[in-house]
């Protein structure tokens, strides 16, 4: 276990220190104007919640990324007290540096609120507040998840020294899980995951109201390390929004998970991989297990956290029968294995092994706007069986095992028995 480092006052006077503090005051003013910036964008401007929360989600996915590495190798591009604290714990700053950072990240965040306020003509800062029907605990509850997450590709693809071929993505990865986690806890609790984020807002605004919820939730997720519409995927905006959150969070729990399990998250992986001769079957039934409970227990505190509403299961939309679902799921569940096959699992995929992650999710977001207002998308039987289980109901589940199992089968088969059995002549590199 990592020894915290207490530190001393002697590190403010330190000129690495100093450049550190001035780096990550520019760079988390940069983020909260931005941020801020475009949740008063759409508040102006978008009069559809679901587009207004997707702006707000991909600027916070692109300004995060973007200014963790341009805080980087300067003062480690935290942006976030929570993120401070989840380091501290971890043994990566000491504490007295790590409260110089707070401090530093709290003025940036006011100062760039301030110069919202006058640049706007005197608009509202909105604060980060609960949904109608959230209680303050539920709120916590969301915030120590989605910070959890946060935290977890933070030391997965910046701080771990075995993040091999993901290093220099994890910037990148980190603002998609900020992005996806704003898709999916925006309609909740705010999907803040930031002390900072939420406290100019605040103080500017003067709105307070469950406020300690965004300091308490974060910094305890940190140190862990379809509300919108009823029926989103059939409609273009959260058909959008649902293809994109799904690409975010694979993208990064596959790079999240590459140098540890693997980073399958799905059954149908599982299976490719173990037909393809990559894992061994009890491997893969282990691993089967822990996809299956992992998928129950995160749609039992998804019920939890909104209240007991309702967990939406995958089904077929009007007019598709079983047949056609079966193969839907059976063509674009082979797509997303013959992808990992290709860019992640093939020895001879060279550079395309440090893309694969954001090939898998950007294949899983294809499929999803192509195929969900049919089959309903899946391409993971592990993704309809928890919800299945926390509704009680399970019409057409069969479709989502037997659909997935085939597709990522054959993909295995093929793949490995055709292109990982020979070499090839490696392609020229002059065009």
């Amino acid at each position: 276990m990592a020894k915290i480092a207490l530190g001393d006052a002697r590190e403010a006077t330190q000129p690495d220190v100093i450049r550190a503090l001035v780096a990550e005051f520019i760079c988390t003013f940069l983020f909260v104007f931005a941020g801020v910036g475009a949740a008063m964008t759409t508040g102006k401007l978008v009069g559809d919640s679901l587009v207004g929360l997707f702006i707000v989600a991909v600027a916070h996915a692109l300004v995060v990324a973007v200014m963790i590495s341009a805080g980087l190798n300067t003062s480690g591009g935290h942006l976030n007290p929570a993120v401070t604290i989840g380091l501290a714990v971890g043994g990566y700053i000491t504490i007295f540096r790590s409260v110089l950072y707070i401090i530093d990240q709290l003025l940036a965040s006011s100062l760039a609120c301030i110069l919202l306020k006058y640049l706007t003509g005197g608009m509202e800062t909105p604060p980060h507040t609960l949904a109608v029907g959230m209680g303050p605990l539920q709120g916590v509850i969301w915030e120590i998840i989605l910070t959890f997450s946060l935290l977890f590709t933070v030391y997965a693809t910046i701080v771990d020294p075995k993040k091999g071929s993901i290093d220099g993505l994890g910037p990148t990865l980190t603002g998609f899980v900020v992005g996806a986690n704003i898709l999916a806890g925006g309609p909740f609790s705010g999907g803040s995951m930031n002390p900072a984020r939420s406290f100019g807002p605040a103080l500017v605004s003067g709105v307070w109201t469950d406020h300690w919820v965004y300091w308490v939730g974060p910094i305890i997720g940190g140190g862990l390390a379809d509300k919108l519409t009823s029926n989103a995927a059939l409609d273009p905006a959260g058909l959008v929004a649902i293809a994109v959150c799904h690409g975010f969070a694979l993208f990064v729990a596959v790079a999240v998970g590459a140098n540890i399990s693997g980073g399958h998250v799905n059954p149908a992986v599982t299976f490719g991989l173990a037909l393809g001769g990559q894992i061994t079957i009890l491997t893969g039934i282990f691993y089967w297990i822990a996809q299956l409970v992992g998928a129950i227990v995160a749609c039992f505190l998804l019920k939890l956290v909104t209240g007991g509403l309702a967990i939406p299961i995958h089904s077929l939309a009007a007019g598709v029968g079983a047949i056609e679902g079966v193969v839907m799921e059976i063509v674009i569940t082979f797509a997303l294995v013959y992808t990992v096959f290709a860019t992640a699992a093939d020895p001879k995929k060279g550079s395309l092994g440090t893309i694969a992650p954001i090939a898998i999710g950007f294949i899983v977001g294809a499929n999803i706007l192509a195929a969900g207002p049919f089959s309903g998308g899946s391409m993971n039987p592990a993704r309809s069986f928890g919800p299945a289980v926390v509704s009680g109901d399970f019409a057409g589940n069969w479709i989502y095992w037997v659909g997935p199992l085939v597709g990522g089968g054959l993909a295995g088969l093929i793949y490995g028995n055709v292109f990982m059995t020979s070499e090839h002549v490696p392609l020229s590199n002059e065009f």
